[in-house]
């Protein structure tokens, strides 16, 4: 495993292990069980695909503008609808991990067993835990 190649983070099918708000300094903590992160080469249109664990994803200047958490805390898989929007433009797709996205910026999450957020917020910082060394496990599923 080579940890030079940059890590990529998708939002859907990684898993939401707990929601901090509010935080310190009006930041949305999201801390993921596992993050599902693919793992590609620079020029390479396709990578490795897998997961890393203590990963957090930090959403400063946070707002929570809808939260639908009738059926209970938002935990567990995030759905394929969830996204990132920059503007006008919608990342459904990569994010860098360790990486910083500026904003404005609103976070749409969809879980798949139900419930869903949509917050905004001034950028994104994605990052390992404090503590926690970044990590790469490839999938083995065929």
């Amino acid at each position: 495993m080579d940890l030079s190649l940059p890590l990529l983070l998708s939002l859907p099918d990684s898993e939401l292990a707990a929601l901090e708000w509010p935080g310190p300094e009006g930041i949305l903590l999201l801390r993921l069980a596992v993050a599902q992160v693919e793992q590609r080469p620079a020029g390479e249109p396709r990578g490795i695909q897998g997961y890393s664990r203590g990963v957090v994803l930090r959403l400063h200047q946070a707002r929570i503008e809808r939260l639908d958490d009738a059926d209970g805390p938002l935990l567990g898989r995030i759905g394929a609808e969830s996204a990132l929007r920059v503007g006008p433009q919608r990342r459904a797709g990569l994010l860098p991990l360790p990486g910083t996205i500026a904003g404005p910026l609103h976070l749409e999450l969809v879980m798949a067993q139900g419930g869903w957020l949509l917050a905004a917020g001034g950028g994104l910082e994605l990052a390992f835990e404090a503590g926690v060394a970044p990590n790469f496990r490839e999938l083995l599923a065929c």
